[in-house]
């Protein structure tokens, strides 16, 4: 990989001269502009940007700047706009050059160790693009909060470029959980399955406000009919092609269209509790995939609303029916899983310290074989903490 790119967009609070002697003491190539330049503009082809918060904030509304690569800069009590943005480091204002430096350092540090190359030099893997379909075959087992969950914590923690696909085609609830009010749905992609090309595909998916793209199912039981396992697979391809990871919500009908998705999966997180009925159908479902020839090794385990009380099974009963340990153990989220899921505001988002949003965390990490991952994100959230508790002498 060539050397690392920064683009930094004054908004008129940073010295200029300080800005431009920066070049030389960083790993870098490093251009300033002014904001008036216009952001899409002056973040093309740069490996990361630093901007103000509010300038940030009108970029990713237009779609014209990717999380994960975003430093930004702001007032003291903008800490947590910048860190819904996706921020990897946060600059309370007046930005002190020393503080400056030692986060552009440590900023092309962070994203050398995680492979973030500028667009024109995107690497074979990302322009392959990556699967993984949260399913289960029983209902209501919580398919549909990881799934939404999960997609958010890759493209904040991990700056990848998600779209979460609802493929709960009769019964959708991607939107709900998001608060979203789809204009067009998966039924619409219909009319041009032959020739998804990019920006038509583009402008069918839904932007979030943490991020990711969303390709939502329609509202109409009966749309699900009109949607063949071959539409199934030309759009996932299509989605892959454009470099996208996709993330799938599914049904728990193990129909044609959702065999589509499965063929489709680099990975299959299996989702089950420690219900005897919900363990008896995974086992069912192991075996299926078995017999479909999947590779095992593409099929993770995640067990949901884990507990250490005597339900009658207990997790190693569990792991032993199946034949295969939990790749990760989330707990019963309670109130918080619900309120999320009724404000549409995913927990992620609202409670990123809950265990809960730790476990899927964790299933990420797992998903991406990254890892250094973890490392790299208690670091940044280590540097984050301390530039608070230097910034309020505390």
């Amino acid at each position: 990989m060539g050397r690392m790119r920064i683009s930094i967009i004054n908004d008129g609070t940073l010295g200029t001269d300080d800005l431009e002697a920066l070049s030389g003491q960083v790993d870098a190539e490093i251009a300033v502009y002014d904001n008036q330049d216009g952001i899409k503009k002056v973040t093309a082809g740069y490996d990361l940007v630093m901007v103000s918060i509010s300038d940030a904030e009108k970029a990713f509304k237009k779609g014209e700047l990717d999380r994960g690569r975003l430093i930004a800069y702001g007032h003291p009590d903008d800490l947590e706009r910048a860190l819904m943005l996706g921020a990897i480091d946060f600059l309370p204002q007046p930005v002190d050059i020393d503080n400056l430096l030692y986060a552009l350092k440590k900023a092309v540090i962070l994203a050398s160790s995680r492979n973030i190359v500028s667009r024109d030099k995107s690497t074979e893997q990302a322009s392959k693009g990556h699967v993984v379909t949260v399913y289960s075959p029983s209902g209501g087992i919580g398919k549909t909060m990881l799934a939404v969950n999960l997609a958010i914590t890759f493209a904040r923690q991990f700056g990848q470029k998600v779209v979460l696909v609802d493929l709960n085609l009769q019964f959708p609830g991607v939107d709900l959980m998001l608060n979203l009010s789809p204009a067009r749905t998966i039924i619409d992609l219909l009319s041009r399955i032959d020739n998804l090309d990019n920006e038509f595909l583009e402008s069918f998916l839904m932007r979030h406000s943490s991020g990711i793209r969303v390709l939502p199912a329609s509202q109409r039981p009966e749309d699900s009919e009109r949607v063949s396992d071959r539409d199934i697979r030309s759009i996932i391809d299509a989605l892959k092609k454009n470099g996208y990871l996709v993330v799938i919500d599914s049904s728990s009908n193990l129909n044609d269209n959702m065999l589509a998705a499965l063929d489709c999966s680099n990975n299959i997180l299996l989702v089950t509790s420690l219900e005897l009925l919900a363990l008896r159908n995974t086992r069912t479902c192991l075996e299926i995939m078995a017999s479909l020839g999947y590779d095992k090794s593409k099929i993770e385990l995640v067990l949901n609303r884990a507990t250490n009380k005597d339900l009658g099974v207990r997790v190693e009963d569990a792991e032993n029916l199946l034949g295969e340990c939990f790749i990760a153990q989330m707990p019963s989220g309670g109130e918080c899983v619900v309120k999320a899921a009724n404000h549409g505001q995913p927990f992620v988002l609202t409670q990123p310290e809950n265990e809960i949003s730790k476990s899927v965390a964790k299933i990420a990490r797992v998903v991406l074989h990254d890892e250094d991952a973890q490392i790299i994100d208690e670091q940044k959230r280590g540097a984050l903490f301390s530039r608070i508790r230097r910034l309020f002498g505390a």
